[in-house]
């Protein structure tokens, strides 16, 4: 499927940013397929740290790649993904919500 936002100057130069801050992002709504695949792309291109927020029972597949495993966490939530998200932010166990 052609992303085209994929290659743009825009997403390239925000690519170039986000890897030289090294950040830690939390990616609320974990169950929604599309959240997983653009973590795990900003992953591979060691933009960001993703963490993937989710309730317990809704949390998207990862990827079967080793590698795309290693390079995301997951946080698996009993309560609100968004609200558990923002709790990380406040607590400084991430730097960012998306």
């Amino acid at each position: 499927m052609a992303r085209p936002w994929a290659h743009s100057t825009f997403t390239r130069q925000l690519e170039t940013k986000a890897r030289t801050l090294s950040r830690t992002v939390a990616f609320p709504e974990a169950d929604d397929p599309r959240v997983v695949e653009a973590a795990v792309h900003l992953a591979r291109r060691a933009a960001v740290r993703p963490v993937l927020v989710g309730r317990r029972d809704g949390v998207a597949r990862l990827p079967d790649e080793p590698q795309a495993l290693d390079q995301v966490d997951l946080f698996a939530t009993s309560s609100d993904s968004l609200d558990r998200a923002l709790a990380l932010l406040s607590e400084g166990a991430v730097d960012g919500v998306v």
